[in-house]
């Protein structure tokens, strides 16, 4: 905390804290910015591009900017004097050029970065010799062969990140107060909403056209800034609370094992709970709840103590043997009470053993742990019951469990009375977990109740807020949204939102233009995330969102969801494939992939996914040696595919000196195959294509390719200005002006899903549009890489 500069309004002085206190740890403490200097900072109209130009006008330097838009670059201009010759566009890499045209090919003695991807490459080259590029961003997009242009060119590369302790806040304080004055810090640009208007600041800030800070205002400033005085009497005040839980006490959880319990220990642990007692019937039953236990136990970040115990519980005695294991990890801190066992049924089907099971574990445990509990010789902080909805409502089916939980929040308010803490929480539907999840008719639930399935983590943020009040019993649930009764309401009101948001009329974009091309932000692409959950329990990542394309969109607000659920269902499946492919770089320049000695070696050319653990049970059934060529890191520094092939035909005459060689590649992972059999078979190397239908290579590596080629471009550095796609059943990794091969469906995937637009060009040199030719005819595919 520190004080405000008296010439400073509060709304001004929230604008400087992160912009320059990042700007100052990068430009005076790193990079040690002097007079003078030449200094590229991209896109300037933001807060922190503004405030590097306020200390880069006070050091005298020579300024270029970047920025997204007309309207900043007139903003740019006209606010700080910039020359309009001195102001480029962020959106393309022709800033590189520009700047080294303005500064007579020396380049800039200064990047500051916010950009990736092919900007950053050039954002890197326009650096002078012993330049330094900071980089303002929050993680690591400096790839290895960006690294290695760094060190080659003597760069410094700076990543503006730090934490905020308190001798770095101090220190930067001390500066800001020194040259709050003298022009070096001044506040920025700002747009002011009141806090009422949250949403629509946050909405504001999504369609990317502020300049400057977003800033919410709480209350009205005071004009007098004497120090407050406290108030008498005292004033309610609305107050945001947050619950947290003592690392050195135990937390009993009883059914902590079940579907709620697993999602309710880790949103314990990021609250600060480290040890746990939970209770389960059968314990440790399966795989999958013993990988979860270890999994909690060994987090790297919230790594706990556990006990599971089988104690009986519905006996006092098994009750004291609960409490006295929790107590030798420490005192008990709390009880969560989430054990049910259902038996339904209408009261004349029961008999007194099937109607009390219900009851039992239910009502009985919460009161054996209630009365033992208050033996001890401290309070629990907590003392929570979680029941149900239908306890007040009544389920003709579900007597026994609705007097269950009858009788728990009893308890609880019983405990309220006598000044202990006691919390029962009437829960609706779980959608994503425990009971509801598994009922066969969950859906005519939810129509009939009107109730809207909730899923088991926004329960728990929402505890967090009743564990602070002074209510014994609380429900929690929600509404469907009557307004939105229909698919097609609800659908419309999304996408009318979707363009609203994206600043775009629907009507003049083309349908093949995808969100992620126009930039959705991760505020809203999140809300599109939570309609696909909610409807079809589809699970999709940001990425997916950004691949949907307006067409898709335009069906949906029609009442069509087929194109769009059909596009989300295949690229999370595709995902889920892409996840269980491995790529290393070998060490080795050849993999023996079995264990074969004498007969003539087949020798398999590198794949695609780097890795030969496809062809494991393939080499298996032969009786000669299969020995795998690898594409190892040395391999990266070629330019060319005859180099490639050169390395690969020098290795073979290593491994075979007597010549004669007998060379595999499949038809949709071998490198630069086509290239390869007409070089190398003119030296009498032989070249044959592994069967396509072998069953299982097949059923490993017959799937959509669509990540693996911005993955490649990555793991082996490669800088492609085209992507080459050989169709007629090969297939290739890219390589600088070479071949890649697909099959066709694997191109036209990749052609809708990367930022790539997509030509068919025929034997005879023709371009034709892929949905007016045949699959029979095409013999190329060029994908050429379109800059966002």
């Amino acid at each position: 905390m520190t004080t405000i500069p008296h010439h400073w309004s509060m709304a001004e002085a929230v604008t400087i804290l992160s912009a320059y206190s990042t700007l100052w740890y990068g430009l005076i403490k790193r990079a040690n910015i002097k007079r003078g200097e030449s200094i590229l900072i991209h896109s300037a109209a933001g807060a922190v591009g503004q405030s590097a130009i306020n200390m880069c006008l006070h050091y005298g330097c020579d300024i270029y900017v970047t920025v997204g838009t007309e309207e900043k670059k007139d903003f740019l201009t006209k606010e700080y004097n910039i020359p309009v010759n001195r102001v480029f566009n962020s959106r393309d890499t022709l800033f590189k050029n520009q700047i080294m045209d303005a500064t007579n090919g020396k380049g800039v003695d200064i990047v500051i970065n916010s950009l990736s991807g092919d900007k950053l490459d050039a954002s890197i080259e326009c650096l002078a010799k012993n330049g330094r590029i900071i980089d303002v961003e929050k993680y690591d997009r400096f790839g290895e062969r960006n690294a290695n242009y760094v060190v080659k060119n003597n760069l410094q590369l700076i990543m503006a990140h730090f934490d905020n302790d308190i001798e770095f806040l101090n220190e930067f304080y001390d500066w800001m107060h020194k040259n709050c004055t003298n022009g070096c810090v001044k506040p920025i640009n700002y747009t002011v909403f009141n806090a009422s208007e949250a949403e629509k600041a946050f909405r504001f800030m999504t369609t990317g056209k502020h300049i400057g800070k977003v800033v919410l205002k709480m209350r009205d400033e005071e004009m007098d800034r004497q120090p407050l005085k406290a108030i008498k009497p005292a004033v309610d005040m609305m107050v945001t609370v947050k619950t947290r839980f003592n690392p050195n006490k135990v937390y009993i959880i009883t059914g902590g094992l079940g579907g709620m319990g697993r999602e309710m220990i880790p949103w314990m642990q990021k609250l600060g709970a480290r040890k746990f007692m939970v209770t389960s019937r059968t314990g440790i039953q399966n795989n999958y709840i013993e990988f979860v236990v270890n999994r909690f136990r060994n987090d790297r970040h919230y790594s706990s103590d556990w006990l599971v115990s089988t104690a009986d519980c519905v006996t006092t005695e098994g009750t004291q043997q609960l409490l006295k294991e929790a107590q030798k990890l420490g005192p008990i801190g709390g009880v969560f009470h989430l054990a049910v066992n259902l038996s339904d049924g209408f009261v004349a089907n029961h008999t007194i053993d099937t109607f009390g099971v219900t009851i039992d574990v239910k009502a009985k445990i919460l009161v054996n742990l209630d009365q033992l509990s208050r033996q001890l010789t401290y309070e629990l902080d907590y003392f929570v019951a979680f029941t149900s909805i239908g306890t007040g409502k009544g389920t003709a089916s579900l007597t026994n469990y609705g007097y269950a939980n009858s009788v728990c929040e009893r308890i609880c308010e019983a405990r309220r009375r006598d000044g202990l803490h006691g919390l029962a929480v009437q829960l609706g539907p779980i959608g994503d977990v425990g009971m509801v999840e598994y009922l066969q008719h969950r859906d005519e639930i939810y129509r009939v109740t009107a109730l809207k399935q909730v899923n088991a983590h926004s329960y728990c943020h929402l505890l967090d807020t009743l564990l602070a009040i002074n209510t014994p019993v609380v429900t929690a649930f929600a509404y469907q949204d009557t307004k939105l009764a229909t698919h097609g309401t609800r659908q419309s009101r999304m996408v009318e939102d979707l363009w609203h948001q994206l600043g775009i009329d629907p009507d003049s974009t083309p349908d093949t233009v995808t969100i992620g091309d126009i930039g959705v932000e991760s505020l809203f692409a999140v809300e599109i995330q939570y309609e696909f959950e909610r409807q079809w329990h589809i699970q999709a990542s940001l990425y997916h969102v950004r691949t949907i394309n307006i067409g898709m969109l335009k069906d949906y607000g029609h009442g069509d969801y087929l194109p769009l659920k059909s596009h989300i269902d295949a690229m999370v499946s595709l995902s889920s494939a892409l996840s269980n492919q491995v790529f290393i770089l070998a060490s080795d320049k050849y993999t023996k992939l079995n264990n074969i000695e004498t007969g003539r070696p087949i020798y398999i050319m590198p794949t695609l996914t780097a890795n030969f653990s496809a062809f494991a049970d393939w080499a298996q059934r032969h009786d000669r040696p299969v020995i795998g060529l690898n594409w190892t890191r040395g391999l990266n520094k070629l330019s060319s595919l005859t180099e490639v092939n050169g390395h690969f035909e020098k290795l073979l005459h290593h491994l075979e000196p007597n010549g004669a060689f007998d060379v595999d590649y499949f038809p949709d992972v071998f490198t630069g195959c086509h290239e390869s059999e007409r070089l190398l078979g003119l030296r009498g190397i032989k070249y044959r294509i592994i069967d396509w239908f072998d069953a299982t290579i097949r059923t490993v590596l017959m799937h959509p390719i669509v990540k693996l080629i911005q993955e490649f471009k990555v793991l082996i550095g490669m800088c492609h200005d085209q992507l080459h796609i050989v169709l007629n059943n090969i297939v290739c990794i890219p390589f600088t002006k070479s071949i890649i091969l697909f099959n066709v469906y694997y191109a036209t995937i990749f052609s809708q899903t990367v930022n790539t637009s997509a030509q068919f060009v025929t034997g005879q040199g023709v371009n034709h549009n892929i949905d007016s030719l045949s699959v029979r005819h095409i013999h190329y595919v060029i994908l050429e890489e379109s800059i966002s």
